[in-house]
């Protein structure tokens, strides 16, 4: 009997309770409910504001209080990247195992330091080819005709010319035509190294200009000289270095008087 009822002098005992709408907010929240006569219904309820978040942040395979979760659950199989621009779509959602991405190991055999200049890191790799700055070379010496220039990345082109002082006498009238040198052909003309005699007075013997490759003799013959004795030229005379013996005397009238 309510405790607000007496009945043949006899008081109830039930308590009359206030009916109070309930809200169950968290997981944990636990309301309690008295023991009691409540003349209204009264609700227990969740808010709708937690059903709203309940499917956006559950699984699409859970559903709590008739609300079924809207993260689905995705698997990636293990991939391998092969290419500059190759990639792999991680799709969104609920992953429930780990997924390995790697590199293709036969398409970066290549990727080690010593193919990449030294500005550069790739991969984490990073490059050992020096980068020079050197863009000029220059050839002084026949006894040394080279320009070394260092193993690396030349970013520039390079110029490599000869000191113009070291080829000052290159040209045509210091070579042999048969020769041409840096582009420049000679001038001088080559000539037979003959021996050659002489034998008249009259003869005149002409070296010609140019370049003689062996020694050659331009002689009088013993032939030519045969005749050539001291004693058959006057004493004024000096030729081919030989003077004469005949004695050269002065022409005078003479008188003999005995």
């Amino acid at each position: 009997m309510l405790d607000s009822a007496t009945i043949l002098g006899i008081t109830g005992t039930i308590p009359t309770r206030t009916s109070n709408n309930l809200t169950v907010t968290t997981i944990n929240d636990t309301k309690t409910i008295q023991a009691g006569y409540y003349p209204n219904s009264f609700t227990i309820s969740v808010p709708s504001s937690v059903g709203t978040n309940l499917a956006a942040n559950m699984l699409s395979s859970a559903t709590v209080f008739g609300i079924t979760g809207t993260i689905p659950t995705v698997s990636v199989a293990t991939n391998t990247l092969s290419s500059e621009e190759d990639s792999i779509i991680i799709p969104s959602g609920y992953h429930a195992s780990s997924t390995t991405i790697t590199i293709d190991p036969t398409k970066v055999n290549d990727l080690n330091g010593s193919n990449i200049i030294d500005s550069a890191e790739i991969l984490g790799v990073a490059g050992t080819i020096s980068t020079r700055t050197t863009n000029t070379a220059t050839i002084t010496t026949k006894a040394n005709p080279s320009a070394i220039l260092p193993a690396g990345y030349y970013p520039n082109d390079i110029t490599v010319n000869i000191d113009s002082s070291a080829i000052a006498d290159v040209n045509s009238d210091n070579l042999l035509s048969s020769a041409t040198i840096l582009g420049v052909t000679g001038n001088i003309q080559e000539q037979t190294s003959t021996n050659r005699n002489i034998t008249a007075a009259s003869q005149v013997e002409m070296i010609s200009a140019g370049y003689y490759p062996s020694n050659f003799t331009v002689s009088i013959p013993a032939s030519a000289t045969t005749g050539l004795d001291a004693n058959k030229m006057l004493d004024t005379a000096t030729i081919l270095g030989i003077t004469g013996n005949i004695p050269t005397n002065v022409s005078s009238n003479r008188v003999i008087t005995h």
